[in-house]
């Protein structure tokens, strides 16, 4: 292979690759992980067993993990890619066989097969014709993938549909083969391979591709269809689903609300109850002390009473005897019972006592 020192790409400026690059610029990180090594390691199982190449060169071989997976799965393979940081990160299997070399040097030897993946839109559109020139000289067949529409990339300077690379391959012999989904690779990827044409072969490859393709679109139009279909069969139930549900809630939230109503209700005659009984308990206590208070009074008024015969009988005397000091001191007597009957009779005790008592009266016939 060429000199890594006289590999160095004038339009290529070996910098712009560098660990900033690779770590912001491809979207997941380029780097080795579990993506990017699962990711290559399918890759070379499909080319493994679709192609069953012996040799391959990987032109851009970057971190060398495609070539790293092909030779852990028996492929004699190698890479080449202008960046020096890029083949300094080649590990496993791959190290001592990726190595510095810029892509529009003439490739050295032959191989089964080479790869190029997404590495020539980053040429500009002469460089990039170059570089499709070496690849066909060194390898009959070549798996190329090349984006058709991230312009985005700052050093993607080439970006072209799928058409223009086609277009290329066939002025140097090669053409796709139709029969080889790439896709595995990227939807936008093909095997080109040289081979000899003719008008009634490129017809005849295009109609079977192209029958393939209808009977594709067809077949996904149907699958799409019959998805709609059950789709909206699906939202039909599901809003069934969703009305039972909302009047299953309704009536729920309605129990719900009779359920607290009537849980108030009982916290409100607990409540009741419980005012009752204290209630309860202190007409007990003003009962107890009213009948306390009545015979209080009733032993007032049976004294009174004893007063009221001294009385009588003293009256009763009087009507033999004729003692007007006896008769004064009677007569005093007299009213000082009248008055202590007065007294008793007019107060609030008798009055509350008389009325608490009237049960007992009308019970005991009094």
């Amino acid at each position: 292979m060429s000199d890594p020192e006289a590999s160095v790409d004038n339009n290529v400026d070996d910098s712009g690759y560098d660990q900033n690059y690779y770590a912001h610029h491809l979207g997941i990180p380029y780097e080795r992980n579990d993506h990017w090594l699962n990711f290559f390691g399918k890759v070379a199982d499909r080319i493994v067993a679709t192609l069953n190449p012996r040799t391959v060169l990987d032109v851009g071989c970057a971190f060398g993990f495609l070539v790293e997976a092909l030779r852990d799965r028996g492929v004699d393979a190698i890479g080449t890619d202008v960046s020096e940081y890029a083949i300094s990160q080649v590990g496993g299997s791959a190290v001592g066989h990726c190595s510095v070399v810029s892509g529009l040097e003439p490739i050295e030897g032959r191989f089964d097969l080479i790869t190029c993946v997404e590495v020539i839109e980053h040429l500009d559109a002469d460089d990039g014709r170059t570089l499709l020139a070496n690849m066909v000289a060194a390898s009959d067949r070549i798996l190329l993938s090349s984006t058709p529409h991230d312009y985005a990339e700052p050093t993607h300077l080439n970006v072209r549909p799928v058409e223009y690379w086609a277009e290329l391959m066939a002025e140097h012999g090669m053409f796709r083969n139709v029969d080889h989904d790439a896709s595995y690779l990227t939807s936008w990827a093909g095997l080109f391979e040289s081979k000899p044409v003719t008008l009634t072969s490129l017809a005849r490859d295009f109609e079977r591709s192209e029958f393939r393709h209808r009977a594709e679109v067809v077949e996904l139009r149907r699958a799409s269809f019959e998805q709609h279909i059950r789709e909206g069969a699906l939202n039909d139930e599901l809003e069934v689903v969703r009305q039972s549900t909302e009047q299953t809630d309704a009536e729920a939230q309605a129990q719900q609300e009779e359920l607290d109503a009537a849980n108030q209700r009982i916290v409100e005659l607990e409540a009741q109850v419980l005012m009752a009984r204290d209630a309860a308990i202190g007409a007990d206590v003003g009962r107890g002390q009213a009948l306390a208070e009545s015979e209080r009074l009733r032993g007032e008024l049976m004294a009174a009473l004893a007063h009221q015969e001294h009385w009588d009988q003293l009256v009763e005397g009087l009507e033999h005897r004729v003692d007007v000091q006896q008769t004064n001191e009677v007569i005093a007597e007299l009213e000082r019972t009248k008055n202590r009957l007065d007294a008793v009779e007019s107060s609030t005790t008798w009055k509350v006592g008389y009325q608490v008592m009237a049960p007992y009266r009308r019970v005991r016939g009094r």
